[in-house]
């Protein structure tokens, strides 16, 4: 095991919506990105998604409600929930996020 300091990787990259892996767990990446502005609507159809706000605030808005989260708080997002993210300013965000993952690694190992 090794200790992973957050703020520390925060300051590896700037661009946002690109997520940065910083663990694995199993089967899942842990994914770290800054986030500013909005983001499409979209689904996922097979995986769970965990977001976890560090500084800031991230509107997260599905077909039927909103749901703020606020520095320290966290979400898990069901599979097939159609969503929207957003946030007021710039960002951070921790995403874990199964197809991505799986993606990413086809995209960058294979």
């Amino acid at each position: 095991m090794k200790t992973i300091n957050i703020q520390e990787k925060l300051t590896k990259f700037s661009e946002h919506w690109h997520p940065h892996q910083i663990a694995v767990v199993n089967d899942m990446q842990v994914l770290l990105a800054k986030v500013t502005g909005e983001f499409v609507w979209h689904v996922h159809d097979e995986e769970d998604e965990l977001f976890q706000v560090i500084k800031g605030k991230l509107y997260i808005q599905f077909e039927d409600r909103t749901e703020t989260l606020k520095e320290g708080e966290m979400l898990v997002g069901i599979r097939d929930e159609k969503k929207f993210d957003s946030v007021d300013a710039l960002k951070n965000a921790m995403k874990q996020d199964e197809a991505f993952s799986k993606q990413y690694i086809k995209d960058n190992y294979a």
